[in-house]
């Protein structure tokens, strides 16, 4: 399956308002839609953001140069950091209010794997916007792999910035097969394991 040209465009702009500001908000669900691509490798061969530069982008240009806009840094970081094998997670997690008929859950994760790395990356995103969230990661079957770096991203919902730094913060370990975590509130993580 190919999603071409998959991108967020707000219900209600029309075809003169396609170069709009994105939040903090929109950040998230594009690191959602990541980790439903990876969680779905299986049958997603191929799934490309509509456009990259101006028209609902990530980048925003000018005469005077170019601004990142907040979508575009899940899509650096998992371009970098996300490995070409998708690998099966089970999480548990609170419920979000919705008004889907589907659940909604406060952590979306997926993980992959780097063979030529040798490195695991999982990827969550905390979608609560006023807490944070406390819980561990466990390996089943096997030690937990040495940790090698954390990239955390957070920001209030309405948030337009085009500066965005990751924070490389540590995530401590347990014992040998967990990881204490704490997901801030509105934020995404991208947690590499090296094996």
């Amino acid at each position: 399956m190919a999603i071409d040209g998959w991108g967020i465009w707000e219900s209600g702009k029309t075809a003169h308002e396609l170069e709009f500001k994105y939040s903090w908000t929109h950040t998230l669900a594009t690191a959602t839609l990541l980790n439903i691509f990876q969680r779905h490798a299986d049958v997603i061969g191929l799934a490309t953001w509509a456009q990259m530069v101006n028209v609902l982008a990530p980048i925003l240009t000018s005469k005077n140069g170019s601004v990142c806009q907040p979508v575009f840094y899940p899509l650096e970081l998992y371009r970098r950091y996300c490995g070409k094998w998708s690998l099966e997670v089970q999480t548990e997690s609170d419920g979000l209010e919705s008004s889907s008929t589907r659940p909604l859950y406060v952590l979306d994760v997926a993980a992959s794997y780097e063979d030529e790395k040798q490195v695991m990356t999982i990827a969550v995103v905390n979608r609560d916007s006023a807490n944070s969230f406390h819980t561990a990661i466990e390996a089943v079957g096997r030690a937990l792999p040495a940790m090698k770096a954390v990239y955390q991203l957070s920001g209030p919902p309405s948030q337009f910035s085009d500066r965005i730094e990751p924070s490389n913060d540590r995530v401590s370990t347990d014992s040998s097969s967990r990881s204490a975590c704490v997901f801030p509130a509105h934020s995404m993580t991208l947690l590499l394991y090296r094996l």
